[in-house]
């Protein structure tokens, strides 16, 4: 089925099954729901946090000595391809500095500096917390919306320059 709605002739195949008929069914279809928040600070938290929570659970892993693979969709080979993510912390001189990330940029310019890599995970807790309550709303949401405005001027039409052909000058 290609449609996304839900097709009326399921509905009756499921009340007339035998096995589910003993279940009462609504008389109202379910409402949409909307992954995505339509505010665009809550949106930049969401996707803050998703990152976040790849990091907590890729520290996880890297401590237990495994490796962690996301799920992501490749346009170029239209196709969703596991891959390996770049961690948000780097070991300099025995000591951990944790960088906060929002898609490939780098929040903060001085890092947090675990002592420990148990410490890094404090810090990823600690971080999550802080975006939970909002935090970080204004620079995410800034910083998504700067995106979203360079990312508009790109791939558009070009104006076509009108030239003068005698004298070789742009006209208008």
């Amino acid at each position: 089925m290609t449609d996304k709605k839900a097709s009326p002739k399921v509905d009756d195949i499921l009340k007339g099954s035998k096995l589910l008929s003993k279940y009462s069914f609504g008389t109202t279809a379910a409402p949409k729901q909307n992954k995505k928040s339509d505010d665009p600070k809550l949106a930049a938290r969401e996707k803050f946090l998703s990152s976040l929570n790849e990091q907590i659970e890729f520290h996880k892993t890297v401590l237990s000595g495994g490796t962690f693979l996301v799920k992501r969709y490749k346009p170029n080979l239209k196709k969703t391809v596991e891959t390996e993510i770049r961690p948000w912390w780097q070991s300099v001189s025995g000591k951990f500095h944790v960088y906060m990330k929002f898609g490939p940029e780098r929040l903060n310019e001085f890092p947090f500096v675990a002592e420990n890599t148990e410490q890094v995970g404090e810090i990823f807790n600690d971080l999550k917390a802080e975006a939970e309550a909002g935090v970080f709303d204004d620079i995410l949401s800034e910083i998504s919306s700067a995106k979203s405005a360079s990312r508009a001027g790109k791939g558009g039409r070009k104006p076509k320059l009108k030239v003068d052909p005698d004298t070789g000058e742009i006209i208008g």
